[in-house]
């Protein structure tokens, strides 16, 4: 990156339910000449417009929260302010959860037992514009949006209602326990729908179906 788009400070904006979390994320990242917290939040409904109005340069974002998805929420950001890069801080430390986190354009995945000098670098380095994305990752990413240009839209029309809200809570990153939860339904009517729904959309799992289902929502 030529030296003269490198930014002085980086402004950042946080996203954790829990506030002990948070508030050491704040502290070591303010330790830091270059890197300002800007907002935080311990909430989804919160955070959205929060974010849109202080325009960070760069939010981490918490995947799972009390009243939404990290991963959901970085969709948004991106869709409505391409400007503002996201860091996802989650629980998970597997490609499925990394991969759906770049598909809804984060920059960076980082797993919260990282090191701080792993957060703070990785921060840093997106906020002056890079991503963190691992090549295997990359290539991954690459196919799944493939499906997107071979996916045919009458296949999602297939979909009956109760499919069709099953695909949106996979897509906002639930367990088939939790959209049980979430639909009054049992654990293994949901798997038994989330079999059928792969089926007619022709994918072989969870962030196919995810890549599929933002591709036509709204």
């Amino acid at each position: 990156m030529p030296q003269s788009a490198v930014k002085d400070t980086i402004r950042v904006y946080l996203l954790d339910d829990h506030v002990m979390i948070r508030r050491g994320v704040r502290s070591f990242l303010e330790a830091e000449q270059d890197l300002q917290v800007a907002g935080e939040s311990g909430r989804v409904s919160e955070a959205l417009t929060e974010v849109l109005e202080l325009s960070p340069d760069v939010a981490v974002l918490d995947v799972e929260l009390p009243d939404g998805n990290g991963i959901d929420l970085c969709r948004q950001i991106r869709s409505l302010d391409p400007t503002i890069k996201v860091v996802v801080h989650g629980e998970e430390d597997d490609e499925d959860m990394m991969v759906s986190a770049y598909l809804a354009g984060a920059s960076g995945y980082l797993h919260k037992q990282s090191s701080v000098e792993d957060l703070v670098k990785g921060v840093r380095w997106v906020g002056q514009g890079w991503s963190l994305i691992q090549p295997h990752i990359a290539m991954r990413v690459i196919e799944l949006r493939k499906i997107e240009q071979a996916a045919a839209p009458d296949a999602m029309a297939s979909l009956t209602a109760t499919q069709a809200a099953i695909l949106e809570l996979i897509t906002d990153g639930l367990t088939n326990k939790q959209i049980g939860e979430r639909l009054y339904l049992a654990e293994k009517t949901v798997k038994n729908h989330v079999t059928t729904l792969f089926a007619k959309l022709g994918v072989q799992g969870r962030t196919q179906a995810a890549v599929l289902a933002s591709r036509y929502r709204g």
